[in-house]
């Protein structure tokens, strides 16, 4: 099986960097593994629209396609990050936003109006 762990904690010596860490330990070795950790990446997690940036072209842009390759390459994906005012850190927020998008991870189907059907 190939498991991708995208981990996303700044302070390489927190509480979540020791789940990481023990993550990584504790999967079998008959497993593929690869790691990503967002901050060590330096991961980009600004989304930009203007004319040049258009949300149709996000499942084309070169930046983001080796994270479309590993999404694409896994079976199983776990994230590791803290819990903060409520949600995910900002970073892995962004790398959601710009990586899981639609013509890659979903796509839009239109469904018939149910306009003047609901009673």
């Amino acid at each position: 099986m190939n498991i991708l762990i995208i981990y996303a904690h700044p302070n390489p010596k927190s509480f979540n960097a020791e789940i990481f860490k023990q993550v990584q330990d504790n999967i079998p070795k008959s497993h593929t593994v690869q790691t990503l950790d967002l901050y060590a990446k330096y991961f980009e997690p600004v989304l930009k629209f203007d004319e040049n940036h258009k949300r149709r072209d996000l499942a084309k842009l070169e930046e983001t396609k080796k994270y479309r390759d590993l999404i694409t390459w896994t079976d199983r994906i776990i994230f590791i990050f803290p819990g903060w005012w409520s949600g995910m850190p900002a970073i892995l927020k962004g790398f959601i936003d710009r990586v899981f998008v639609a013509g890659f991870a979903y796509s839009y189907k239109k469904i018939a109006s149910l306009a003047g059907k609901i009673k």
